[in-house]
């Protein structure tokens, strides 16, 4: 691949990521999931309350939320911070993951560039907040588990 379309599509990846960026700080989730799910959670950790004892018990399978999107959830909340924002950091950090953990052996910019723009995948990394991160920590762990050194 030479330099000038390694360039053209890194600034396409650029900006479809920066696109994620701004949507997720100007538009608040819309997910049932994300409200009453992990964003409550959230909330909850941060105020040192107990998650499992909310008006939610009984309703549902809320005790069911795996515990890692809450308590960065929280984390955000407790130090200040936008929580709106947590997807995309888990999205910029997944593409980087992606990107130098096959540079070598592929056209990786490319594929970076495919995953951003997936429609699920742009979406559900900043308006939804459901349990993309959790599939995207999956992915990282599939990814090491087949590296070869």
């Amino acid at each position: 691949m030479n330099k000038i379309t390694y360039a053209i599509f890194l600034v396409l990846t650029v900006i479809f990521i920066s696109m994620s960026v701004v949507k997720a700080w100007y538009w608040s989730p819309v997910s049932y999931d994300a409200i009453a799910g992990y964003d409550l959670y959230g909330k909850l950790i941060a105020e040192g309350e107990n998650p499992y004892e909310t008006p939610f018990d009984g309703v549902g399978n809320r005790g069911k939320i795996p515990p890692l999107i809450p308590v960065l959830l929280a984390i955000f909340k407790i130090t200040g911070l936008n929580s709106q924002l947590l997807m995309s950091v888990i999205l910029i950090a997944t593409c980087l993951l992606l990107y130098l953990n096959i540079k070598n052996k592929t056209h990786a910019i490319i594929a970076v560039f495919l995953t951003v723009i997936t429609p699920e995948f742009l979406a559900f990394s900043s308006i939804v907040n459901t349990n993309t991160a959790v599939a995207l920590f999956v992915l990282g762990g599939v990814i090491y588990m087949f590296k070869e050194d």
